[in-house]
């Protein structure tokens, strides 16, 4: 974690790393119980995980845009070289990767993709996102988006933004196609941090524990009584509730980054991108293993979550470890990377 002109030399937005690290644990946590789900092995966790789709999106996307606000004062095309560029060709290539390896994997719902060849499959995920990468996908059209609106006033960028967010959140119109529906509903939350990032890069770090507490606990009041009363397909429910889910992990964030015996959880916040794109793999070859002792496993239901979150977060670091000095597999190949000036480092932390 790199100091600002404002932090000791250990790093007072340590907090962004840890809000990173939190989110990208829930993403593995919630991908393993939908496919344990499907074998019956996700016990008690089928209940928890799903409602968490107000917390970890938002925050994810959230902190994405947290450092952006510098760059999108360049031109266009300076944006894309920059950032946008990066997440295509990652997004390509590891789309690539899953489009080979979805012929051998024995778990998975996407029944019409299983009548494709791996070159139909990458063509495909170019119009339609990838549900795996579409984390990828949309962030890159995040940053061209965010640049092109720059001119709007503020308020209007995120009235605009919110409306389409609360449309297609609320299931309104039906898009038939996850990916893209979450695509325009967390552009939101994108630029929420855009246009507050500065002011809360500047206050967060010396929020007091007991009001932090308190955003937690109101965000859980919020979401309790939205699953109580069957709000969540309410227009607007997801939008408010997102917004207190990322106060919360802020709020949460903070909390960790101060406690030395959890602090790597913000090392993981330093690595997410290879455990976004590899940790589908190890969760899918998990429960490929469980459902042949489905029957043996099943007293046991309740570990296999947190098991194979794990496992899919462990092999992932592990994997990239051994291949991050492997050109274009982590970044743009060195010839069609951007010049950047040691002073944006972090606007590197975007992914």
């Amino acid at each position: 974690m790199t100091s600002s002109a404002l932090a000791p030399a250990t790093g007072r937005l340590e907090w962004v790393d840890v809000a990173k690290g939190i989110a990208i644990t829930l993403v593995v946590l919630f991908h393993a119980v939908i496919f344990l789900t499907d074998i019956g092995l996700a016990g008690f966790w089928a209940k928890l995980s799903g409602p968490l789709d107000t917390f970890r999106m938002p925050l994810f996307f959230f902190t994405a845009g947290l450092f952006a606000q510098n760059l999108l004062r360049a031109p266009l095309l300076e944006v894309f070289r920059r950032r946008s560029a990066k997440l295509v060709w990652l997004y390509l290539l590891w789309s690539a990767v899953w489009a080979v390896v979805f012929q051998f994997l024995p778990v998975y719902r996407d029944t019409d993709g299983q009548t494709m060849s791996p070159i139909l499959l990458w063509l495909r995920a170019l119009v339609l996102p990838n549900e795996s990468l579409w984390f990828l996908y949309a962030l890159a059209l995040y940053f061209v988006a965010a640049r092109v609106i720059r001119p709007l006033p503020m308020w209007v960028q995120l009235v605009l933004a919110g409306a389409i967010s609360v449309i297609v959140g609320s299931a309104i119109i039906d898009w038939g196609n996850s990916p893209w529906e979450k695509t325009l509903t967390y552009f939101f939350f994108f630029l929420l941090a855009v246009h507050f990032g500065p002011r809360i890069r500047h206050t967060a770090p010396g929020i007091r524990w007991w009001a932090a507490v308190a955003v937690m606990v109101g965000y859980g009041v919020l979401l309790a009584v939205a699953l109580r009363l069957d709000l969540l397909a309410m227009p607007g429910t997801r939008l408010v509730l997102g917004v207190a889910g990322v106060a919360a992990g802020i709020g949460l964030s903070v909390l960790i980054g101060r406690a030395q015996r959890l602090r790597w959880v913000s090392l993981l916040g330093k690595n997410t991108l290879p455990v976004y794109v590899l940790h589908f793999y190890v969760v899918l070859g998990g429960v490929a293993v469980l459902a042949q002792i489905r029957a043996t496993a099943e007293p046991f239901s309740a570990v296999w979550v947190p098991a194979l979150t794990a496992a899919g977060i462990l092999v992932s670091l592990g994997i990239h470890r051994v291949s991050r000095r492997v050109p274009g597999l982590w970044d743009l190949p060195r010839k069609w990377r951007y010049p950047v000036a040691a002073d944006s480092v972090a606007s590197k932390r975007l992914t």
